[in-house]
């Protein structure tokens, strides 16, 4: 039966598709590449100005990290050299410090009183 069908090509006998379809399904493909070529520009664009970003401000971030370091290390020292101040009293048999009596003798002379 050799009818031909209107909108199907039988020059190519492996597809049986019609020409509309093969060029709708191209135009789409085509859109679809055209989307994805665009977005790739658009994110290697996005890539190159954050790497510029990034070496322009780098530099920076560093210098200010650094600072940031150096007045914690700073604080750090000052914090160190601050000392209790410690009240003695000096009793008889022992020192009171700060209301806490340390005993300058040991338990086996107290206990020969």
């Amino acid at each position: 039966m050799n009818t031909v069908l209107k909108g199907i090509d039988d020059s190519n006998n492996t597809s049986r598709v019609g020409k509309g379809e093969k060029t709708r399904t191209n135009k789409e493909q085509c859109s679809k590449d055209a989307v994805a070529e665009t977005k790739c520009v658009l994110d290697f664009k996005s890539q190159t100005r954050k790497q510029i970003l990034h070496d322009q401000t780098t530099a920076i971030m560093h210098e200010e990290i650094g600072k940031t370091r150096i007045e914690k290390q700073k604080k750090k020292k000052k914090k160190k050299k601050k000392k209790k101040k410690v009240n003695d009293i000096i009793l008889g048999l022992g020192v009171q410090r700060n209301n806490n009596l340390h005993c300058s003798i040991s338990r086996q002379q107290w206990n020969n009183f």
